[in-house]
């Protein structure tokens, strides 16, 4: 609330406690109401529950975190109460799918416990001290400690738990110990304690984050409470853990495993534990190295704590809610979620039918031939300028024009770029070296021939698989280029790039050899080998596969298309990775690939498509080509076309991969009929001539595509869907028809009409009445303008540009050489993701149960049979 009342907002605050800082725009009214609602996923397999006694995840903890869950969950307490107060609102349902909340603030920091997060949730960990002013000390404290010749420790377990009140035995063993050792200690206590040595000043009240601002300060004794934690951190001080409640525990064996501090159990604390503690933390150099390091990190940050909360808070204010950040699996069922139904399909599979009971077979057929001998197959800015490398050979120029701009960056922000590609670069910079690769694979006209060819003779099916086979079998080629006599020639790497298509990881050899962290990217919004490269979790339950062109709401077939698939992906990274131990066994003999880690990701996507949480080592540069281009004029021939066109130009593009005389045979002539019957001007963009062309129609075989869209006077653009102009449509704010090919154009489209931005059609379908209507439609129906004009003000309000975020992260890896922000979920297996594992183990136990309970019934029937037996008898 202080960072909203320095951005001059009015605050009215419901809080049960008053405030410190009185302001004229703040207003507080006492209330103990609390509120708890779900935004963002909850994974129990991969996330501790906060009371949990230790941090392994196994699968017993799992199920005791279920059951606590179940047990203990706010809205199973609080829904009755709520339920009534909802009645008075007729309009509202506590139920209803539609979003409650815009936005959470959580007090979480990525450098303490990263984990994926949804758009519309935000870590603002530690604003509390990180916008605060430190004070200056009390005289009688600030003597105290600077007279204490061998450091001061600070003893507090916060304001809900009095150390004054704990077992005797505890307390004696805290004064016997405070007495033993050399350091002073400053011990918060709410009432007096008797027998304290001479070293110890008790008080009911410490400045807590003063006193540890203080360099004389060396440690600090803790219950782990969040923010005590936060502010330990913040000033370096390692810890001696003594967790009392709640999330206390979890907080102290997370510190602990980061090597910032030791967790003693208070029910079996004695002396002589905790003086081996107190020597161990103070004298140990680790605890003091380790928290340092943790406390740079912390304080890294692009964006203040207070800044994001103004920005974000006013994001919400801007954009009505801001509802579009609302993630896909906020309102899949759990069952769904943790596809129980795909699971239990596969089940039934396996079950022998007999009888007049039939099911539907529908992992039989071709196409599932197809994919079960596919799995068979594939099993498979700084003080300094860094010397960055990037490898970018994959031979598409939508690919390299994403990546070139995020080294466009890097030196603009003084660094020396090196990049392999087998494209030409129109960067003219003293600090940018481009070495080429020549080869028949890497040819970039070659791979367009190649991919065409196979595209014109595949179903949809076919074509994806061999889309995989020309990748997977290039990729190998591909490596080769690390024999190139200028990559060899190379001395030092800082840090460097790559792009996670299949086979990166051969490039990973340039990284061992060069001990550099290594920063991937990915072009497309959704690439699944860069997901499980980077630990993005991917759950066909709600996250449709890049082949699912399908909206948001993923029906049954879907999930089990995107089961299916998932399955053949991470089969295609085993193979691929495998392929490139075997590569470079001689050359890096204890290096396994597989376990090779990205430090760090630069995806193409951006909140307000995103439809996922992403981890804290994904950051999104969506539309950086647009966004950090620099318009050129306009030719003055393409210029004229346009101005003079009276009722608006359309753009119609297809990339520079697709040819359609070869794809769409038949769409050439229907787009010349439609293109003749409508009063547009139409800058086409195709390679050849083309007879018969109408008037209206202005051929050439490469535009200024984001100058043309960026003309006031364009109305609309056809497009195959491609990323790169998917984000420049939506930049300017062009409505589109999308009339998708392959790889992410059919999901891209999908999305563009389910954001009511744009019409998709298929391409082997189309016909000249249909093509007509829907430029009708585009054109004459304000929605699809309107919707697009209110998305590209989304896409353009960001806290940081893409170019600022890939200079800052990218310094950040420097800075942090072994920092990992990956999730704990990453590295979960799927049978544990799914809790498979408990599933079972609680089936057993139910079973078990139920088989003990029926012998039971069994025998006492038996007795009361025997007994009314015996009675009849007699």
């Amino acid at each position: 609330m202080k960072s909203l009342l320095a951005a001059n907002h009015h605050v009215t605050l419901y809080a049960p406690f008053s405030s410190d800082s009185p302001h004229q725009n703040l207003t507080i009214i006492n209330s103990r109401i609390e509120t708890s609602k779900k935004t963002n996923p909850y994974a129990p397999s991969a996330r501790p529950n906060v009371s949990s006694f230790k941090y392994a995840l196994n699968a017993l903890n799992v199920a005791e975190k279920d059951c606590h869950n179940a047990l203990t969950s706010k809205e199973l307490k609080v829904k009755a109460k709520a339920e009534a107060i909802y009645k008075t609102y007729p309009d509202q349902n506590l139920d209803s799918p539609d979003p409650k909340m815009s936005l959470i603030f959580f007090n979480n920091h990525d450098s303490i416990f990263p984990r994926a997060m949804v758009p519309n949730a935000i870590n603002i960990g530690g604003i509390h001290v990180k916008s605060a002013t430190v004070d200056p000390l009390p005289e009688n404290l600030k003597k105290f400690i600077d007279e204490a010749e061998h450091g001061v420790i600070l003893f507090s377990t916060g304001t809900q738990v009095r150390s004054d009140l704990f077992d005797p035995k505890v307390k004696t063993a805290l004064k016997n110990v405070f007495a033993k050792i050399p350091q002073r200690v400053l011990w918060k206590s709410v009432e007096d304690i008797d027998g304290l040595s001479g070293n110890v000043m008790l008080n009911k009240w410490f400045p807590q984050k003063e006193v540890l601002a203080h360099k004389n300060v060396l440690a600090f004794i803790s219950h782990c409470g969040i923010s005590s934690i936060y502010e330990s951190i913040y000033f370096g001080k390692p810890m001696i853990l003594i967790p009392i409640i709640y999330d206390q525990f979890d907080n102290a064996a997370l510190l602990e495993s980061l090597g910032v501090g030791l967790y003693l159990d208070i029910f079996e604390l004695t002396e002589e534990k905790l003086l081996a503690a107190i020597n161990e933390v103070i004298n140990g150099t680790k605890y003091d190295r380790n928290m340092k390091e943790l406390s740079q990190r912390f304080k890294d940050e692009q964006l203040s704590p207070s800044e994001l909360v103004v920005y974000w808070t006013e994001y919400v204010l801007r954009h009505k809610g801001a509802h579009h950040l609302r993630s896909i699996e906020a309102d899949s069922p759990y069952y769904q979620y943790l596809l129980f139904d795909i699971i239990a399909l596969a089940m039934i599979r396996t079950l022998p039918l007999s009888g007049h009971l039939q099911l539907v077979d529908i992992f039989s057929g071709p196409e599932v031939s197809v994919f079960i001998t596919l799995v068979s197959f594939c099993w498979i800015s700084l003080t300094h300028p860094a010397e960055i490398l990037g490898i970018f050979i994959f031979p598409a120029r939508n690919h390299y024009d994403f990546n070139e701009a995020i080294m466009r960056s890097l030196l603009a922000a003084g660094h020396r770029v090196t990049v392999v590609t087998p494209f030409t670069s129109q960067i003219s910079h003293i600090n940018f070296t481009v070495i080429p690769t020549q080869s028949e694979t890497t040819s970039p006209k070659n791979f367009s021939a190649l991919i065409n060819k196979r595209m014109s003779e595949s179903t949809k099916l076919g074509f994806f698989e061999e889309m995989e086979r020309i990748i997977r079998l290039n990729g190998q080629e591909w490596c080769g280029v690390l024999s190139v006599k200028e990559i060899k020639a190379i001395k030092h790497v800082d840090v460097m790039f790559v792009e996670t298509l299949e086979m990166f990881e051969c490039f990973m050899s340039l990284a061992i050899k060069y001990s550099a962290p290594v920063i991937g990217t990915i072009s497309v919004r959704v690439w699944p080998y860069s997901d499980l490269a980077i630990g993005n979790a991917r759950i066909a339950s709600f996250f449709p596969s890049m082949y699912e062109s399908g909206g948001k709401k993923v029906a049954f077939l879907g999930r089990l298309f995107n089961f299916i698939w998932e399955i053949r992906e991470k089969a295609l990274v085993f193979i691929t990775q495998r392929k490139c131990n075997e590569l470079f066994q001689h050359t890096f003999p204890n290096q396994d690939f597989h376990n090779s880690k990205i430090s760090l990701m630069f995806a193409n996507d951006h909140t307000c498509i995103q439809e996922r949480a992403i981890s804290p080592n994904t950051i999104n540069i969506g539309g950086i080509q647009v966004k950090s281009a620099v318009l050129s004029p306009l030719p003055e021939q393409i210029k004229t076309f346009i101005e003079e066109a009276k009722h608006g130009v359309i753009l119609f593009s297809m990339g520079s991969i697709i040819d359609i005389d070869i794809i769409f045979p038949k769409m050439k002539t229907i787009l010349i009929k439609t293109f003749e019957r409508i009063p547009q001007h139409v800058l086409w963009k195709h390679e050849g001539d083309i007879e018969e062309l109408p008037q209206n129609v202005l051929l050439s075989p490469w535009l200024p595509q984001k100058e043309i869209l960026a003309h006031e006077n364009v109305i609309a653009f056809i497009s195959h869907g491609g990323q790169g102009g998917m984000y420049e449509a939506i930049y300017f704010a062009t409505p589109m028809i999308l009339l998708p090919v392959f790889t992410d154009q059919p999901k891209n489209a999908a999305l563009m009409q389910n954001l009511g931005v744009g019409l998709m059609m298929d391409g082997n379908k189309l016909n000249e009445g249909e093509l007509l209507d829907a430029i009708n439609e585009i054109i004459n129906n304000t929605k699809y303008r309107e919707n697009m004009l209110q998305l590209s003000k989304k896409f353009k309000d960001q806290p940081e540009s893409p170019q600022e975020l890939v200079v800052y992260w990218t310094e950040y890896v420097l800075r942090h050489k072994n920092v990992s922000l990956r999730t704990v979920e990453a590295d979960v297996p799927l049978y544990q993701y799914l809790l498979l594992d408990v599933i079972t183990f609680v089936l057993l136990v139910m079973v078990f149960i139920g088989f003990v309970f029926c012998r039971i019934v069994r025998k006492i029937l038996n007795i009361l049979l025997a007994t009314k037996s015996r009675m009849m008898e007699n």
